[in-house]
């Protein structure tokens, strides 16, 4: 698989996958975390993961996702 859409040309790395990458790490912070009243679980880990998946969307969106 070639990703032919990149400015960087049909650049590709031994699976296949195109050369340019992007890792995303995010981090959270318990204290101010929503926590659910019934079971005190706090949800800072769910708002991280929501986070990250609008940045995958929106990267999709712009066409930089193939």
């Amino acid at each position: 698989m070639k990703h032919e859409n990149s400015k960087y040309g049909n650049a590709t790395i031994g699976n296949g996958l195109p050369a340019l990458r992007c890792i995303l790490s995010f981090c959270i912070d318990i204290v101010v975390g929503w926590v659910r009243n019934p079971d005190k679980k706090n949800h800072a880990d769910i708002g991280a993961a929501i986070a990250a998946e609008h940045i995958c969307l929106a990267v999709a969106v712009q066409g930089f996702w193939s």
